[in-house]
Order: C-alpha cells, then sequence, then structure tokens
C-alpha cells in the first residue's frame, strides 16, 4: 500500500481479493489496466469496493432464495442493473424468471409476483412504484422471515388473473367452482396467493429518506425493518469517477467488451481528463465512450466529445 503523500499511487493485484480471499486477478494476464489514485482516492475507491462486494453477497443470497427481498439504491448511472445481473450470471445462482421494469404499479407487480410465485424476479427502476402505498405493502408481505409468505391484495378489486396458474390456493379455486357450478373460469380476481420466491428491487431513490418524509403514509419503515436494504450514497463528478475506474478494474467491463489494453488504458485516460466536462459522469457514458474506441478508433476522440455536455465547445 501506498504512503501518505500527494503522489498518485498504481493499485497492485494482491490490494483487492474477494470476499473469499481469492485474487480478483487470478485469471487474467496481470499485464493490464490499472487505475493510478491519490491514497485520498484509493481509501474511497477501497470503500466502493467493499459496497460492491456486499452488493454481491445480498444478490447471491437473494438469488439463491436465502434471503426474500433485497433492495439496493444509489443515484442514476451506477451501473446497478447492470452489476446486479451481472452477479447473478456469474455465480448461476437463479435465472431471472421475472423481469420487472419501466412504469411499475402495484397491479403489474402483483400479477407476476403470483405468476413466478416461487421464482426469483428483479424489479428494476421502480422509483414511481416507492411512492405508492400498496406497492410497498406487496413488497412488505414478499419481505416477511418466514419460508412461505401470504400476499394478500388488500381491497375488493384484487387482479383479475388465470386460474391456471399454480399460485391459485386450492380454497380460492374450490370456492370459484362452487359459485360456478363446478366449473372454473379462465380468469377470475386473486385476492390472495402463496409465495416462496425472492426479489431484488433496484432504485434511484434514497429509500431511507423517503421514509422520513412521509413516515406513515408509505410504510416505508416497516418495510425496511423487513428488507435487506443497501444505499451506494450519494455521488459527485470525482466520485463517479471513481466508481467506474473501480467497477471497471473490478469486473473488467471494458475488456469484456473486446478492448485491449492499449485502448482501455486510452478510454480510462479520456474520462480522468474529461470527466468534469461531462453532463453526468456515468458507467453508461464510460461504456459509449469505449464503444466508440473499438469501433471507430479513428474518429473516437470526437465522437467521444460529442457525448459531453452541450456546453462544451468543440469544432464540428
Amino acid at each position: 500500500m501506498a504512503e501518505e503523500g500527494n503522489e498518485a499511487v498504481t493499485v497492485e493485484d494482491n490490494d483487492y481479493r474477494r470476499d473469499d480471499g481469492q485474487n480478483v486477478d487470478s485469471r487474467r494476464d496481470p499485464a493490464r489496466w490499472k487505475p493510478s489514485w491519490t491514497p485520498d482516492e484509493q481509501r474511497r475507491a477501497d470503500s466502493l469496493h467493499k459496497a460492491l462486494r456486499r452488493t454481491d453477497q445480498y444478490t447471491t443470497l437473494t438469488a439463491r432464495g436465502v434471503r426474500p427481498l433485497y433492495i439496493l439504491s444509489g443515484p442514476p448511472g451506477l451501473g446497478k442493473s447492470t452489476f446486479v445481473e451481472d452477479i447473478i450470471a456469474r455465480h448461476h445462482e437463479a435465472t431471472v424468471i421475472a423481469r420487472i421494469t419501466g412504469r411499475i404499479t402495484a397491479w403489474y407487480t402483483y400479477r407476476i409476483l403470483a405468476e413466478q410465485h416461487d421464482g426469483f424476479t428483479l424489479v428494476d427502476d421502480a422509483d414511481s412504484a416507492w411512492t405508492d402505498p400498496q406497492f410497498v405493502d406487496i413488497m412488505k408481505q414478499a419481505s416477511e422471515r418466514r419460508p412461505v409468505r401470504r400476499i394478500h391484495w388488500g381491497t375488493s378489486a384484487a387482479p383479475k388473473v388465470p386460474t391456471s396458474l399454480p399460485a391459485w390456493p386450492e380454497e380460492l379455486l374450490q370456492k370459484l367452482r362452487d359459485n360456478n357450478k363446478g366449473e372454473l373460469p379462465k380468469t377470475a380476481p386473486l385476492t390472495y396467493f402463496e409465495f416462496t420466491g425472492s426479489v431484488v428491487a433496484i432504485t434511484n431513490l434514497n429509500l431511507r429518506m423517503e421514509a422520513e418524509k412521509a413516515p406513515r403514509k408509505l410504510g416505508l419503515h416497516a418495510l425496511l425493518d423487513r428488507a435487506n436494504y443497501q444505499d451506494l450514497g450519494h455521488s459527485t463528478g470525482d466520485i463517479q469517477l471513481l466508481w467506474c475506474e473501480r467497477l471497471n478494474y473490478d469486473e473488467r467491463l471494458l475488456e469484456k467488451m473486446g478492448l485491449g489494453i492499449e485502448q482501455e488504458t486510452e478510454v480510462m485516460s479520456f474520462l480522468r481528463r474529461e470527466y468534469r466536462n461531462a453532463h453526468a459522469m456515468s458507467i453508461r457514458l464510460m461504456v459509449k465512450i469505449a464503444e466508440h474506441r473499438r469501433d471507430a478508433p479513428d474518429y473516437w476522440l470526437e465522437m467521444a466529445a460529442d457525448e459531453l455536455r452541450p456546453a462544451r465547445q468543440h469544432r464540428p
């Protein structure tokens, strides 16, 4: 490790190990890009590295079904979804049977969880849903620490779902038969179902802060008491840069895109020089610039400049 001072330090391969003690680069050629950080930057990068390892642990435990619900929050552009999906693919702990994203509603979430009552579900980009007390209540019921959880809709107007779904309790099916001369309708309101699956939810909102804004209305405090919750903290331009460097170093993102060490070094050096000119420093921006370097080597610098904020002046 580097001594105190203002000089830059280069990350050594044996400085960063996974939780099992294995070197993160044990399968990679040692001739590789390494970030150069000041001692203060390295301390902050160490903290980010530890946060990523906790994310790895939480996601793996939830994908295995050991934990019922894990919520990951953090500012936009950190690559939260990509990182979580990579963990699932790398560990082969589960197949994402259902992925809910976009404008998520309580009705749609209830239906998907019923369809995948014994599987793994990824709820992504769910910012608007966390202001809906009914969505929060569904997540709270799903997060109870017992092998089998009962999820109720909570109102008389329960979503209609196919009666062929395995999630239907026999008690409700029998009532439908009794009311329909022994026949089952194709669809019917599902007032409750048994849930043995698990959920990872990703959001840009700091839910602890949201809980303080409306402590009683939403029921977020009760949800966070039950779920595993991790917030990746606030973000500034320099933190975002460190995050990109840390994640690229740990997960070999640019290498996986097909960039050689020289190309990777050029891209990461460009980001370090120009990150203050970016409208928003993010994993997405790093990936786009890396794509330009890979696909258009003669024009990538000009194309990279196009990705920076409009206020930046550059020739057409």
